[in-house]
């Protein structure tokens, strides 16, 4: 019996894992929460557990910031645990502070440049032993988790609540990439964009997955199941950071594998792409999941024509519309149709018109597109303000106090809350980021089994996020980016300082 207990494990060699994990979830609950106000004057139950959730990294971060002053007041933490892409990045959101004072609402600035810099401030005190990778490796694996576990409720939300299930019976359906309604489903806390963001990094750590041979079928049928839901979201941002992410995780796997599993990577890829091209695949995903085109015409011409359309429905006119006579047809039944409707996904339901006069050709335009889906108004909006406040910004949430919308663009996101003094150093701590991985990446050899796949799941999913900041604020603000990012960020600068240190190295 004896012998039976101490085989079992010491409860207190789980704490130093166990507890930075916890913490580090309870930051995690506070994303999409409520206000502070809910707390002492809630609308309901709901409403007060959204308001706890609103403090809770203020919680974790307040005793982490105490446990930091005493920890190197007794010498007991090095000041080169700050000096990384973590720390640049704080700087950003330490001028957020002073950005505040030309904020149209400082209070709610000062609160977002407190939740910003809440994330690193408990990172760096919840993992405290004076080796921090130990505790950092199960940090990494507990948020790719988290995302894993997301993406799958969202799954089953699709199931259940809107229509993945005859979207799948039906390919063609897929294939036409129409967003889902969720702004709707869940009152406007959730976009199709969030949405392709948990499906695309759980794919991409699917790849990562079937480097391993253990669970390589499980991680296969992962792989499969969260490439169609990322088709499913029609998010064109996660389509683009997943292509880069993917490309680059399966580089490293295979040059790192050697010459052989090198030439077999280049000769499916041969393969591959004539089939896809050859099918049309290619060609249908790009025009209704990326460009998705809409036809409009080059010029009006100069008598008002009217269209007979088929099923039944009036003849109508294509100019004179009461917003201006632009000659374009609208999906939808917008001003100026008379009740034509269209898919913009679909160009083909713009062609079953039947004119009755001699119209122009008509040139496939792919509109919405170039426009970024209306990105691009909001950027030239932001681009004013900046340069009215080029130095400071306007504080954290400038975009919605402002502008009243979201800026959809990390650096112009950046921009507008801190100005230059904060948008360089936002800027550098990714650059830093992707220096520390390009060393590690060369170095892969030396690096220890657990950290060859994390520090690869790293680079697919900094590659991921790196090309998404352009159609999204990725990292500009408290988010679920900025804090996968900021584990990242810490992660990587503690594996390049360990690398050369003594003790370290593959086993």
């Amino acid at each position: 019996m004896r012998d039976y207990v101490s085989s079992i494990p010491d409860l207190r060699s789980f704490i130093p894992v166990l507890v930075p994990v916890a913490l580090w979830a309870l930051v995690f609950l506070a994303l999409g929460a409520g206000r502070p106000s809910e707390i002492w004057d809630p609308a309901g139950p709901q409403s007060f557990f959204d308001g706890v959730r609103s403090i809770l990294p203020f919680v974790v971060a307040g005793p982490a910031a105490v446990f930091i002053v005493y920890r190197m007041l007794q010498g007991q933490m090095k000041g080169g645990r700050f000096i990384g892409p973590l720390g640049v990045a704080s700087v950003y959101g330490l001028i957020g502070f002073f950005a505040a004072f030309k904020s149209p609402d400082g209070t709610v600035a000062i609160w977002w440049t407190g939740l910003y810099l809440s994330v690193p401030i408990a990172l760096w005190g919840i993992v405290w032993r004076p080796d921090p990778l130990e505790q950092l490796r199960p940090l990494v694996k507990a948020t790719w988790l988290a995302v894993m576990l997301a993406a799958a409720v969202l799954l089953a939300i699709a199931v259940f609540k809107l229509d993945l299930v005859d979207r799948i019976q039906d390919p063609s359906l897929l294939m036409k990439c129409r967003a889902a309604d969720w702004l709707d489903l869940t009152s406007g806390r959730i976009r199709g964009t969030g949405v392709g963001r948990y499906a695309a990094i759980t794919a991409l750590l699917a790849i990562s997955g079937m480097w391993m041979p253990k669970w390589r079928r499980i991680w296969s049928v992962l792989l499969v199941i969260s490439l169609v839901f990322l088709l499913y979201t029609a998010a064109r941002g996660s389509f683009v950071g997943f292509g880069a992410g993917a490309a680059l995780i399966i580089v490293i796997y295979t040059v790192s594998a050697g010459k052989r599993a090198t030439v077999t990577a280049l000769v499916v890829t041969a393969i591959a792409l004539p089939v896809l091209w050859g099918t049309g695949l290619a060609n249908e995903f790009l025009e209704n999941c990326f460009f998705r085109s809409t036809k409009s015409v080059p010029a009006q011409p100069t008598s008002t024509p009217t269209v007979s359309v088929p099923g039944g429905v009036p003849e109508t006119s294509l100019a004179g519309s009461s917003g201006g006579s632009s000659g374009v047809i609208q999906p939808g039944g917008s001003s100026g149709t008379g009740g034509v409707t269209g898919d913009p996904a679909n160009p083909s339901d713009f062609t079953t018109f039947e004119s009755t006069v001699s119209v122009p050709e008509v040139d496939l335009v792919p509109v919405e597109f170039y426009t970024f889906s209306g990105r691009r108004a909001v950027w030239s909006d932001g681009w004013g303000l900046f340069t009215e406040s080029p130095v400071l910004g306007y504080g954290f949430q400038a975009d919605r106090l402002l502008l009243h919308t979201h800026m959809h663009n990390s650096i112009m996101h950046a921009m507008l809350q801190t100005g230059l003094l904060g948008t360089i150093p936002f800027i550098l701590s990714i650059v830093f980021a992707w220096l520390l991985l390009l060393k590690l990446i060369v170095r892969l050899r030396s690096l220890q089994a657990p950290d060859k796949h994390l520090v690869i799941q790293c680079a697919g999913i900094l590659a991921f996020f790196t090309m998404r900041s352009f159609p999204e604020s990725t990292g500009a603000f408290f988010g679920v980016d900025w804090l996968i990012i900021a584990v990242m960020l810490f992660y990587l600068h503690v594996v390049s300082s360990r690398l050369d240190s003594p003790g370290y190295g593959p086993a």
